[in-house]
């Protein structure tokens, strides 16, 4: 590193920043993995399953989780055979860009940063109501408050290393919540209770036949939190549909696959790290997520009233008395967050002491603090290196792409923090969880934009490849080609299948507000909400682009521009090709292997 006393420096804000220095390089392969796992190891597992396993049945859930783990491990196969030859921390700016077209990568790096600032404020909100879990008198502002003031403090004044050993001690944490709740709902499917347990349901009663699918796709209302029989699609349609539902509900829980790419700019040996990181970790996700789903389903049936956000209709589909009066439905009451969450649910009905569901409450909200840490740290980061790569005004690339003395891009981690003030919106409004809603779907909508550009900008690559070295072995005669990561499955068949189903879910996310709309009685401002939540992330991404190719006037990439980029690419750049020292005592091999 170079002294940085013979560096540049301008005063922002009465901090010295250092223009020639950057992000700083200290990130190891048990940092980055840390990252991947706190990002995506969130509320979206925890408690976003007990609302897909309610809208789509025991089975119906289990196949959304896998539907949807299926789409992220197309594109991750792309993305991690494109970072294991060009490993970039502008990767979702740079990928797009340089193999389709610039405006492409202007678009996915804009609307990448956008869906995880808007994914950080959700994450908020929800940790902030499993925070109320054990206080109602605690309002939602303040909950807020709690909840984002260690996420402020970190990213904004925590050297970068520090925010690499927190998430690895965060993913062992996670890990060892994961095994817990594994080994618990085992034990409760396997008959073990408690002294304060009540009448549960065999497993066999949640995997029959009336049980693994919904019987049909009701729709709640946005004000009185009904659940109408007139509103609602039984039979067949119904079920699909509420599947289809869920399957875009479960992508939000997939969300953070991918930031190990989005560290690359701050990894020690990004060659050597990168690729095998992101190889592992969609394998985790998935294997992960079915499993908890399918142990969530067999001890909680879907038709069980804490999985409803609202009341729903005993006429619609049949709740037993014993359940409404053991979770005080009588009244119409609404449930916590937390209280949603199957496995809490399960442990509560097994009478395992009074105090385990506090303690598991108390994990899932660490899990959702982090996950909105890392999702903030990810939008700045990526914010940063658009700054620094991408056609933005000098005077924007001087403020935002500035980093501090020690590394830290401070101006665009402000600026994606400002998102986060949203989630005071949502305590504050009588409709909080419909302003949720939309800030959620605007994420995951944006976030398949992307995926579909990373997957586009692989199938190009290949094109490109094969015109320039003439054969499908790829990297067989590069230096270092034992790196290079070539994804299975015949490629690019999983790019096409991504992009196909990709767009799929984005053309008919909002099934539900068209299907409404054409019922009499609508209301036009839940429709216009509907509206906005299902088509405002794809607008924006195709405004960022057109707007863009209109200034720039660029056409496709052609094979001479990129030519020149894949002779960099086929020699490895010295700066990039270094190594972790190798471990020779066999044991440290295994311990560092396992960490």
């Amino acid at each position: 590193m170079a002294d940085k006393e013979n560096l540049p420096r301008v005063k922002i804000s009465q901090m010295l920043v250092d223009e020639g220095e950057g992000l700083t390089r200290v990130l190891k392969r048990h940092h980055l993995s840390g990252i991947a796992i706190s990002g995506t190891v969130g509320a979206g597992l925890f408690l976003t399953s007990g609302d897909i396993l309610g809208l789509s049945g025991s089975l119906g859930s289990v196949i959304a989780y896998g539907c949807a783990g299926f789409l992220v491990m197309c594109v991750m196969f792309c993305l991690s055979e494109l970072v294991s030859v060009r490993p970039s921390p502008g990767a979702f700016y740079e990928y797009p860009a340089i193999f389709v077209h610039p405006s492409l990568g202007f678009a996915a790096s804009w609307a990448y940063w956008l869906a995880y600032a808007c994914s950080g404020c959700t994450l908020t909100v929800e940790a902030a109501k499993l925070l109320q879990y054990w206080s109602d008198k605690l309002s939602g502002p303040v909950a807020i408050l709690i909840t984002l003031a260690p996420v402020i403090l970190l990213n904004l004044f925590g050297p970068v290393i520090w925010y690499g050993r927190l998430e690895w001690a965060v993913k062992w944490t996670k890990i060892l919540l994961i095994l817990t709740i594994t080994v618990l709902m085992i034990m409760i499917a396997a008959g073990v209770r408690g002294k304060g347990a009540v009448s549960i349901q065999p497993p066999s009663h949640q995997w029959d036949d009336a049980h693994l699918f919904s019987p049909g796709f009701c729709f709640y209302g946005a004000r009185d939190g009904q659940c109408t029989p007139g509103l609602s699609i039984p039979g067949t349609l119904g079920t699909f549909l509420g599947i289809w539902n869920s399957i875009s509900s479960a992508i939000f829980a997939f969300l953070g696959l991918e930031f190990v790419v989005i560290a690359a700019g701050e990894a020690k040996y990004p060659r050597h790290d990168l690729p095998s990181t992101v190889r592992w970790i969609y394998w985790f996700a998935i294997v992960v997520y079915v499993e908890l789903m399918i142990l969530g389903a067999i001890n909680v049936p879907f038709d069980d009233p804490a999985l409803r956000p609202f009341t729903y209709p005993t006429d619609f589909m049949s709740v037993p008395q014993e359940t409404l009066d053991i979770f005080h439905f009588a009244n119409n009451t609404r449930i916590n967050t937390g209280d949603r969450s199957p496995f809490i649910i399960a442990v509560k009905r097994a009478g395992f002491t009074t105090t385990l569901p506090d303690v598991l409450n108390a994990a899932l909200y660490l899990s959702a603090l982090t996950a909105a840490n890392t999702a903030f740290y990810v939008s700045s980061r990526t914010m940063y290196q658009l700054c620094i790569g991408g056609t933005v005004h000098p005077r924007i690339k001087k403020t935002l792409g500035s980093t501090t003395y020690y590394g830290l891009p401070l101006w665009a981690i402000f600026i994606s923090i400002c998102i986060s003030l949203f989630s005071f919106l949502a305590a504050i409004q009588s409709n909080h969880n419909q302003i949720k809603s939309v800030v959620s779907r605007i994420s995951v909508t944006c976030i398949l934009c992307v995926y579909l550009s990373q997957c586009a900008a692989f199938i190009r690559y290949q094109h490109f490849y094969k015109m320039k070295f003439g054969s499908n072995r790829r990297y067989q005669n590069w230096p270092g080609h034992e790196q290079c990561y070539r994804s299975g499955l015949h490629q690019p068949a999983p790019a096409i299948i991504a992009i196909v189903f990709g767009s799929l879910l984005l053309l008919f996310n909002g099934w539900d507000t068209i299907f409404q709309a054409a019922q009499p009685g609508a209301n036009a401002s839940d429709l216009a909400a509907g509206l906005i939540k299902s088509y405002l992330g794809p607008t924006i991404f195709a405004t960022l682009f057109f707007v863009h190719k209109y200034k720039h006037g660029r056409s496709m990439v052609t094979f001479r521009e990129v030519r020149d980029t894949l002779d960099e690419i086929a020699n490895v750049p010295e700066d990039q090709s270094n190594e972790p020292p190798r471990e020779n005592v066999p044991w440290k091999r295994f311990l560092r292997a396992i960490m």
